[in-house]
Formats: C-alpha cells, structure tokens, sequence
C-alpha cells in the first residue's frame, strides 16, 4: 500500500538549514504519480515544504514520479532495518536534514547493497526541449513529442493523464484542451508507449504566443546502438540518429533550445522508472540552438565550427545550430567548453527568461 500522509499532521520539523519538510511513505513495490501523491507534491509547494519521498529498498519507482520530485526539488530515502539511507548514494542518513545540510565530520555508512553501482540499467536517450508556438486555435501540443520518440526510435506514444494510471487514449486535440483550460500555465502532463518510452509537457503563455516545454526518455533497444552508450567519449552522440532527429526538429518546430543525453532506466513488469542504488549519471549527447537563440546569443557561427561538430539547419541568414558532443573528450568537460565559447552575459540572460517559466511550481512548467 502507499500511505498519504496528512500535511497537517506529518513529520514535518525545521531541518537546521531554515525550512522544513514533508514526508511521503510509500510501502509498495511500485511507485506511481497517483492522485494522493501530486497532491502531497503540490502542498509541500505551497507551504514551501522540502518534500521527501520514503520507499523500501526494493521499490520501483515510475519515472513520472522521479521528473515531479526532481523538478519539486524533493528527496528519496529508503527505509532498511530501522535506518534511513540516500536511495540515490546508498549511504545510511541520520535525518532528513541531512540531504540539504550534510555534516562534513560524518563517516558514511553504506547499504550493502545500495552503495553499488546498479547493472541489468536500460541505455536510454532523454531530452529537454523548449519550443515556441502561436496561441491560436490551430496550435495542437504533442507533435513534438511524437516527433522525437520516434526519430530516436521509439514506436510511438499509446497513452496520457496528468496522473497515473494513464487512463487517455493519447490525442494531441485531448491534451490541447485540457492545458487551454489550465492556462496561463499548465500543469505537467504525461504521456507512455508501450515500448517504455515517457514523455512529460507543459506549456505557458508568453507576451507572444505559448512556450512548451517538452521532458522524455526513449529506451535504446538497436543493438547497433546499445553498446554505443556505454563506450567513453562522443561514440553516441557522432551516431547519424542523434543528428538526424534533431535537424529534422529544427526545420519542423520553433525550437529555442533541446538538450539530447543518455541515461539509464531500469523496467519492471513493462513499466519504466528507476529503483534505489547509486546509478551512472547522465551524459549530454548534443544542444540544439533554435534561430532565436542564436541571434540573442549573437553566436558567432563560423568561429564556433571550428572549434565544435556543429552544423547548421535552415536559413543561412538566421540558422539554427545543432553542436554534438563527439569529441573524445569526457562529455561534461566537452559541454563546458560549449557553453564557455558563447557570450555568458548573453547566455545568462537567455536562459533567466528561458526558465522563468520553469517548474517553480510542482507540477506545473
């Protein structure tokens, strides 16, 4: 079973660090995003509560549930013997507050089995994409998230809900309608295939039409590619499928920017999430650039190619960049060196208005 716990009457306490939290038990093997839980999420974010997620050491947990608590800022800890531990580090933990005020002085206890690094992990594309559009009545959300699951090789989205069990037959004209009646900002919606693949949307009205922002993850089941995700440096990301689907964005949608990455999932009974234990961390496969982004940047293009895989799509006057992380150099240290070539007062700028209207609100984008 999944317990609720009252907002009123739970474990809440001031956490040494200027605040409190929230506690979420949940019992069962399976974690889902259900009713009880988007609540609890949302009150923890209107009494500016840290919300904390608490499961036994062998449940798994949805990936709808990981995109809402990392986008609430929340924590999970797993409960074993009497002890609480990091689900995501596997170290036992002495109170909740030691997720946000960790003690330097402390030893730490590992689980034993936690503590190591999960296998039997699905290699997995994920993406984060903003994309602008018109607020009239021809605009229909979802052909975005169609657009990629498939170009990156899923077989496509079958359901969608704003909680789980996804209970709607997926529908762009359904999803449409139901963030028109939310705006002028939507509460995140969900959306599955069969395949495993999982998207999440929003959308928000902007001074000059809508901002959508686009989350999913699309299991790598090529064999061709699979081995690609575990091989060090951009094997993955020089792969024509990275490039392809992102061009073939770039000509289709106003997009402001993507970020394409490989992670990990890991699947139980058809369904895909994660489970507690320390878990490779993702590694960014390629940025795309939309035309307005790179005129506010002022990118200087061609000093840029020399220096980066980039190619351009669309006007030559106002093109939009797709630069892929295919160098041998560790991917994190090739995406600094990215974002180091661009203009940082511009940088800076673009991205404080790119995610105001981020998920400062749970549930919502």
């Amino acid at each position: 079973m999944t317990a609720f716990i009252d907002p009123l009457s739970d474990e809440r306490g001031a956490d040494g660090a200027g605040g409190g939290y929230t506690v979420y038990w949940a019992s069962a093997e399976r974690v889902t995003l259900s009713r009880p839980l988007q609540r609890f999420l949302m009150d923890a974010h209107a009494a500016r509560l840290r919300p904390v997620l608490v499961t036994t050491d062998h449940a798994h947990v949805s990936t709808f549930v990981a995109d809402a608590f990392q986008a609430a800022g929340g924590y999970w800890a797993v409960s074993f013997e009497g002890a609480m531990f990091d689900a995501f580090r596997g170290t036992r933990i002495s109170s909740f507050g030691d997720f946000w005020a960790p003690r330097a002085d402390r030893v730490p206890e590992a689980h034993p089995t936690l503590s190591r690094l999960r296998e039997h992990t699905v290699p997995s594309f994920v993406f984060d994409v903003y994309v602008r559009d018109r607020a009239d009545e021809r605009t229909l959300i979802g052909g975005v998230a169609d657009q990629l699951v498939a170009g990156l090789g899923g077989t496509g989205l079958e359901r969608w809900g704003v909680v789980e069990p996804l209970a709607g037959r997926w529908s762009h004209a359904a999803v449409t309608e139901s963030m028109r009646r939310q705006m002028p900002v939507t509460e995140r919606h969900y959306a599955s295939g069969d395949d495993g693949a999982v998207v999440s949307l929003a959308a928000s009205r902007t001074k000059t039409g809508l901002l959508e922002h686009v989350r999913g993850t699309v299991p790598i089941r090529d064999a061709e590619l699979s081995p690609l995700a575990n091989v060090p440096g951009g094997a993955l990301a020089a792969h024509p499928r990275v490039l392809d689907t992102l061009q073939a964005l770039a000509e289709r949608a106003r997009v402001n920017v993507a970020l394409l990455s490989c992670g990990e999932v890991e699947e139980r009974a058809g369904s895909s999430g994660r489970l507690p234990g320390v878990r490779r961390p993702e590694q960014p496969l390629a940025v795309l650039l939309g035309a307005r982004a790179v005129r506010d940047l002022a990118v200087d293009v061609e000093a840029l190619a020399e220096r980066h895989d980039v190619t351009t799509v669309g006007l030559r006057r106002a093109p939009a960049l797709v630069v892929r992380l295919s160098g041998g150099d560790p991917l994190w240290h090739q995406l600094r060196a990215f974002a180091s070539d661009l203009d940082q007062e511009r940088l800076a700028s673009a991205l404080a208005l790119e995610f105001a209207t981020g998920d400062t609100k749970v549930g919502r984008s």
